[in-house]
């Protein structure tokens, strides 16, 4: 009896040794105690660390190949398309600004204000020194009648132009010929912009707002010779003043330029003729004809189309030598015509 219960204590020890040498993790699962999961790390998902956005950079290859679709565009309409798409595809990009540029220079060659404007604006908030957009923005403003927003365009525009230097890869002669132009434009719409407040006594600075706007369309005139717009304007401004020699040789120029203004600057020839010959008949001016006015007005114009060439032939040689001069090694000039190339980060 004895050796029956050192038997039965020998194997009750060596149950119990075993059940506590037992892998915990191979015990059974006790009812009401959840066993906790085991995770396997390689099936944990990575999650991918997103690039800060930099306005001009692309953010990695995927976004620079696809923007590469902008680049290569043979003509306006087809970039401004690949800049839509992109931007569908890539909203958050660092190139937004870039291809509202690429959308708002198409919508400007189709003459599609409203959408030109909309994003022509939404270009500058990251490429502010756009002197292009700015002189075209200023332009449609001041016909739209914004007069603030158009003079502050303009300004801009302006304050760019005499800030710029001759950028990589641009003739001198290219460079005076833009600059030229886009002297003319902003001028043109500061003019007409004033044009507009004539109605008030006086601008923020105590000159009326009818003698700046004869300055600014006359200056326009001053660098393209041939603005049609800013001929028809002046004709009006001077109207206002009272200045008839003013009057009749800005509107007479506009017939000779023959664009879009032409047949409303003749009919406002004959009428000031007209009003001439019955309340001052004595006036040297009544006693001419309108073809007289044109031919007077068309020497005039190319008297000052000569004056402008020679002006830019001076300019070209002049930054044609200091160019010739510089180091080699300078730095290169930023365009303010086109925003600079964008990046890959």
């Amino acid at each position: 009896m004895k050796k029956l219960w050192i038997v039965l204590l020998v194997c009750l020890l060596n149950s119990l040794t075993a059940f506590s040498a037992q892998d915990p993790a191979a015990a059974p699962e006790q009812e009401g105690t959840p066993a906790e999961p085991q995770i396997d790390p390689a099936a944990v998902p990575v999650q991918p660390v997103e690039l800060p956005r930099i306005p001009g950079e692309a953010r990695g290859q995927e976004e620079w190949i696809a923007w590469q679709q902008v680049e290569m565009a043979s003509t306006p309409a087809q970039a401004a398309t690949a800049a839509q798409q992109f931007l569908e595809n890539y909203p958050d990009s660092g190139l937004t600004a870039h291809a509202y540029y690429r959308i708002a220079q198409n919508d400007y060659a189709l003459g599609a204000v409203e959408s030109f404007i909309l994003n022509a604006e939404k270009a500058l908030t990251e490429l502010p020194n756009l002197v292009d957009l700015h002189s075209q923005l200023a332009f449609f403003y001041a016909e739209r009648g914004e007069s603030a927003i158009a003079i502050d365009h303009a300004t801009r525009a302006l304050a760019i132009v005499d800030q710029a230097t001759v950028p990589t890869g641009v003739s001198a002669g290219q460079w005076v010929s833009q600059v030229f132009q886009l002297r003319a434009e902003s001028n043109y719409a500061l003019g007409r912009a004033y044009l507009n407040q004539i109605a008030q006594d006086k601008a923020v600075d105590g000159t009326p707002n009818l003698d700046k706007a004869i300055t600014y369309l006359g200056t326009a005139l001053r660098f393209e010779p041939q603005h049609d717009f800013a001929s028809f304007r002046l004709g009006f401004a001077e109207r206002n003043a009272g200045n008839v020699e003013g009057t009749l040789m800005a509107y007479g120029r506009s017939v000779a330029i023959g664009k879009v203004a032409a047949q409303p600057a003749q009919a406002a020839v004959e009428e000031v003729l007209g009003i001439l010959k019955r309340a001052m008949p004595d006036s040297p001016w009544a006693e001419k004809t309108v073809g007289e006015i044109v031919e007077q007005a068309t020497q005039q114009m190319q008297d000052d189309i000569a004056r402008i060439q020679a002006e830019q032939s001076r300019m070209i040689q002049e930054l044609e030598l200091e160019l010739e001069t510089q180091p080699a090694a300078a730095p290169a000039a930023e365009t303010p015509l086109q925003p600079e190339s964008p990046t890959q980060d």
